[in-house]
């Protein structure tokens, strides 16, 4: 099954419910734009989506398999790693540098695409020993785009990929993220202001 499905997802904090039975499908070779207003519940939606966080109710299944069952599996690992996640909360070490924070997530993956290769088209190579809690927060989006990418995702999430991002990198970023949905990837994004109708094939709105 070559799709990302969620069904009746429903999450909520603190008597807040963000998710009321959410349901969807996603192919391969597309982008779908979530939209809604901060608090509508799209870094949920993405967590949820990325394994990261279980929904109260409801299911997600990638290519077939669960993500969420109470018996971890040897496929649902695989899963996991298919799925390229950059949240809008940036989940990188801030002591390690720019390249360590690459190489040392290639290793997780079976064939990951070339740090040198991912570092030139990502403009991060003058920063490669930098570290990352002393980069600008363009350059630290940068290098978690660079950690999402290196698995070779079939899934690519993306929480407000653009933000502080100079029109330079934003260039860079929109044309990689047309590149993997080229690959046969499936593509969520959110971002703050308005994308051109050409960047994405469908939305999500949440309220």
């Amino acid at each position: 099954m070559n799709a990302l499905r969620f069904s009746a997802l429903r999450k909520s904090f603190r008597g807040q419910e963000l998710l009321n039975g959410l349901s969807g499908e996603l192919t391969p070779g597309s982008i779908t734009w979530v939209r809604g207003r901060n608090g509508s519940g799209k870094t949920t939606l993405f967590r949820i989506l990325s394994g990261l966080l279980r929904p109260d109710s409801g299911s997600v299944e990638l290519f077939g398999t669960a993500l969420h069952s109470n018996a971890f599996s040897a496929s649902s690992a695989q899963c996991l790693r298919q799925i390229g996640v950059v949240l809008h909360q940036s989940m990188l070490l801030g002591e390690l540098t720019v390249n360590e924070s690459l190489q040392v997530i290639a290793p997780l993956y079976e064939n990951p695409r070339s740090v040198v290769e991912l570092s030139d088209r990502l403009a991060l190579t003058p920063f490669r020993d930098t570290r990352v809690r002393e980069c600008s927060q363009g350059t630290v989006r940068r290098v978690a785009f660079a950690q999402a990418l290196l698995g070779r995702p079939k899934v690519l999430i993306l929480d407000e990929i653009l933000s502080n991002l100079d029109q330079d990198g934003a260039e860079v970023v929109r044309l990689m993220i047309q590149e993997e949905r080229g690959e046969g990837a499936i593509v969520l994004l959110s971002n703050h202001e308005e994308l051109d109708r050409g960047m994405y094939d469908r939305e999500i709105v949440l309220q």
